[in-house]
């Protein structure tokens, strides 16, 4: 019997020749949420740079999102193993106490053979799980075993989001512990606290309205997790929650001010919180 996709972000999901990466925890019936990344009809497999993805509109996020059908969906194995990212995996493996079946690669990692640039990319699943490897990094930051990032791997980073100047990325990312450097490459782990996903909506968006202000980080509840949850004073608003799926903006440390530009979200159990996934965020020194 074939695998049964676990429908959660990060996850790699084989369709028709290629791979998609899976978006957030909560899909249509019969569907996952995901885009196509890479093609494996040519070798090395191909990045789709600027993918022609069907859109559906779906009303429990009020967004058109692209989508697969789950039954002809097949997670990835990882066909290539390069000795970075097997070194990695053993490490946290060890350190966290946990198998190397629960650290999963995504992105290009392990689908070829990667080249001196490359990142390497996992995906821990679970919330006790995610504590363990989280407390694991901490561990392998302090005895020097990771690095954090610095230099061209920090450019190279920063390069991906032209909305921040490398200063402003900085402040964001150089005291991460899921981002670093491990035997000269550049590393992301990212913390999912979820199992399986859920078929069905289940974090219904009733209103959304733009905001555009500074926010002050107060209380880090989930730093480190995808999504990431914080309390925060919102100008002109007040007491609110910010929340993202953005690894980017994970471990922002309380105090943190920011300028952001987003959209505030009313969801059906009557909670509110501001969204920057679909805007931009600037620190503030």
């Amino acid at each position: 019997m074939s695998p049964q996709p676990r429908m959660l972000e990060g996850e790699r999901l084989l369709y028709r020749g290629t791979v998609y990466i899976v978006k957030g925890f909560q899909h249509p019936p019969g569907h996952v949420v995901a885009y196509p990344r890479y093609r494996l009809d040519a070798w090395p497999p191909r990045r789709i740079l600027f993918p022609a993805t069907r859109l559906i509109p779906w009303k429990c996020i009020g967004r058109r999102i692209p989508v697969i059908p789950v039954e002809k969906a097949l997670p990835v194995p990882s066909s290539y193993m390069d000795t970075a990212a097997e070194a990695l995996q053993s490490l946290l493996s060890m350190e966290a106490s946990i198998g190397r079946g629960d650290l999963a690669l995504t992105g290009s990692t392990g689908l070829w053979a990667a080249g001196p640039d490359s990142d390497i990319d996992i995906v821990v699943y679970g919330r006790d799980t995610g504590e363990a490897v989280y407390s694991a990094l901490k561990r392998l930051r302090a005895s020097g075993a990771t690095k954090p990032l610095t230099g061209p791997p920090l450019l190279h980073e920063a390069s991906k989001h032209p909305h921040l100047s490398p200063q402003e990325y900085m402040v964001l990312r150089q005291r991460s512990l899921l981002q670093g450097i491990f035997m000269n490459r550049g590393y992301s782990v990212r913390i999912v606290p979820y199992t399986r996903g859920y078929a069905g909506c289940v974090d219904r968006v009733v209103e959304r309205r733009s905001y555009r202000g500074r926010v002050r980080i107060l209380e880090a509840l989930s730093p480190y997790t995808t999504p990431a949850l914080y309390r925060i004073w919102a100008e002109g608003y007040g007491y609110i929650y910010l929340y993202t799926f953005k690894l980017l903006y994970t471990e922002l440390r309380e105090g943190l001010v920011l300028m952001v530009r987003g959209e505030i979200e009313l969801s059906g159990n009557g909670d509110e919180r501001l969204v920057i996934d679909h805007g931009e965020a600037h620190p503030l020194y």
